[in-house]
Formats: structure tokens, sequence, C-alpha cells
């Protein structure tokens, strides 16, 4: 979507499924949760076929806010 901003948030290190992705409010800078139960989330990349985040252990595509595959 255009000017939503994503940041990948790794959580505790090596600690399994607490990463996430979250946007940012372009007002507020405030965080809400996009995708959550990721891994060490280290990279994202926007394509005509999604989101795609770069997992520590998978390439993941995320399908809906909520839910990736």
């Amino acid at each position: 979507e255009d000017g939503v901003i994503y940041v990948s948030v790794i959580g505790e290190f090596a600690q399994e499924g607490d990463g996430k992705i979250v946007t940012l409010d372009e007002a507020t800078a405030q965080p809400t949760d996009y995708v959550v139960g990721l891994n060490d989330p280290k990279g994202m990349a926007v394509t005509q076929h999604g989101l795609f985040v770069a997992d520590v252990d998978r390439i993941c595509r995320v399908v809906e806010p909520g839910k990736f595959e």
C-alpha cells in the first residue's frame, strides 16, 4: 500500500516466535502489529506478489495482515 511504513522487529535474540512486522502510523509513528509469530525477521521486500520477509530460517510471504506462509 502506498505510504505504509513496515518495520521488522526481531524481539529477543534467538527466541523463536517473538519476531514481528509492524506498521507505523504516519502522523504519530505509533506501531501496530501487522504480522506476529516470526523468529528473527531481518529484511523485507515488496513486489507485485506481496510483502516478503526474510526470517532467520525461511522466507515468508505475507498473505494478509496477521497471516503469512
